[in-house]
């Protein structure tokens, strides 16, 4: 969890909280989630570095520093939505497990978290037991606190409502001209990337 990748993941989920946090309503719906955001940032983090401890409340927060603040919590949430994701897609893409319904990869709107959960579950004590034989752990939760996966349920609903959003809008920007062009923008939203891997948007 805390490597370059994953803090890339952390980094992505401050950018995207402008993009999928809409208007007042969505606002208010956030701050029921997360906490109010206009809590004072600079001295939360200082109280936080302060008074580090390694263990918090996990029924409620994906990592100490999600505990700092509601903007951190959101942050450290998103990344592990996506890592959460990442980890089941390639297992999935690995023969390690099984999606025959095509509800733990694809289009956003498609995936069933609750069937990716159970999917971590089961492969969480391997990957634990493959990292103490390197001499590591796997560094992600075996399970995901039901205080902290109603968050991720809360994050995925809207990067599905923001998929669908930019969806429609190419459909009604593509003329019958621009047959090259609604091609590339289909296949650029569809259930695999460039490099053959399932996308989640």
């Amino acid at each position: 969890f805390r490597t370059v990748l994953g803090h890339l993941r952390h980094e992505l989920g401050h950018y995207f909280f402008g993009e999928l946090v809409i208007g007042d309503e969505g606002l208010a719906a956030c701050r029921d989630a997360f906490g109010d955001e206009r809590v004072g940032y600079r001295a939360a983090l200082d109280e936080h570095y302060l008074t580090f401890h390694s263990t918090w409340d996990a029924d409620r927060y994906v990592s100490s520093y999600a505990s700092s603040h509601p903007l951190e919590d959101w942050a450290e949430t998103f990344a592990a939505y996506l890592q959460l994701l990442d980890l089941v897609d390639t297992a999935v893409a690995r023969g390690l497990a099984d999606d025959p319904d095509h509800v733990l990869t694809g289009r956003a709107s498609e995936i069933d978290l609750d069937a990716v959960r159970r999917t971590w579950r089961d492969l969480a004590p391997a990957l634990d037991d493959l990292g103490a034989a390197l001499g590591g752990h796997s560094g992600f939760p075996p399970d995901l606190s039901d205080g902290v996966f109603t968050k991720i349920v809360f994050l995925h609903r809207l990067v599905v409502r923001h998929v669908d959003a930019g969806s429609t809008k190419r459909t009604h920007s593509t003329t019958s001209a621009d047959s090259t062009t609604s091609a590339l923008s289909t296949a650029s939203t569809g259930n695999t990337t460039s490099a053959g891997r399932p996308s989640w948007t």
